[in-house]
């Protein structure tokens, strides 16, 4: 390693980068150390958020797999990687491990608490037991679109602000966003008539909107959202396309 550059260890995280002394280095740690927190947004956080949560959705909307077992399937893997989540709690060698293998991906709220990857594992299965498969997975799609939407709205316009801490424009990005992308997957799939579509894309929509800035913070809104979109989901259903239901 040559003289005036050495290895970096960013504050709260464990994450080491290369660098040069000097004022800018500061700026480079300050930057990427906010890029752990819910105040800016992290791109590489959300591309992981968007890919795995998105598969997820279209494995399960369109795998074609019995209720049951799907929603086996979802709870094993709950079980097991809930688990290893949980011990990584109480084992402070393998924790510290963790975040500096996954820094770009975890929070700092995330080093002393459970994995917004366990809380939608967790809402998985409870979204799935409640809900046709076809509407768990869009509810998933509205999570994976809907967040990064949402926060980067929120970042760059948001300026009238929510319980929460969200922003009335990333909430009707988001609104806007998945109502498009509900209609569409709801019309493509036949998982319900072109003429019914809109409206229980839009209702999931303002589910997940709500879900998203409500002030529950003992409850992870990778949880909360997709759970509260399929319940919309299955409401309007039920009034308006009851044969989905039964």
């Amino acid at each position: 390693m040559g003289p005036g550059v050495q290895w970096w260890t960013l504050p709260d995280t464990g994450a080491s980068i290369l660098g040069a002394r000097g004022p800018g280095t500061a700026v480079v740690l300050h930057v990427l150390r906010m890029a752990q927190t819910r105040k800016t947004v992290s791109w590489p956080r959300k591309l992981f958020h968007f890919g795995m949560i998105a598969t997820t959705g279209l494995v399960v909307a369109l795998s074609g797999l019995p209720h049951g077992l799907a929603v086996a399937i979802m709870a094993v893997a709950a079980l097991v990687l809930g688990g290893l989540d949980v011990l990584r709690l109480v084992s402070p060698r393998w924790n510290e491990r963790c975040r500096k293998e996954f820094a770009a991906i975890l929070r700092r709220e995330e080093e002393c608490g459970l994995a917004t990857s366990t809380w939608f594992l967790l809402g998985a299965v409870a979204t799935m037991m409640m809900s046709p498969l076809p509407f768990a997975g869009l509810a998933f799609l509205y999570l994976a679109a809907g967040d990064p939407v949402a926060s980067w709205v929120g970042v760059r316009f948001g300026r009238i602000k929510l319980p929460g801490g969200k922003s009335l424009e990333g909430s009707l990005a988001l609104v806007g966003v998945c109502s498009v992308l509900g209609t569409l997957f709801l019309g493509l799939t036949g998982a319900a008539a072109w003429h019914v579509a809109p409206l229980l894309a839009m209702a999931g929509a303002f589910a997940a909107a709500a879900a998203e800035w409500l002030p529950l913070g003992f409850v992870d809104d990778n949880f909360r959202v997709p759970v509260a979109t399929a319940a919309a989901f299955v409401a309007v259903a039920a009034m308006l396309m009851p044969p989905v239901i039964v």
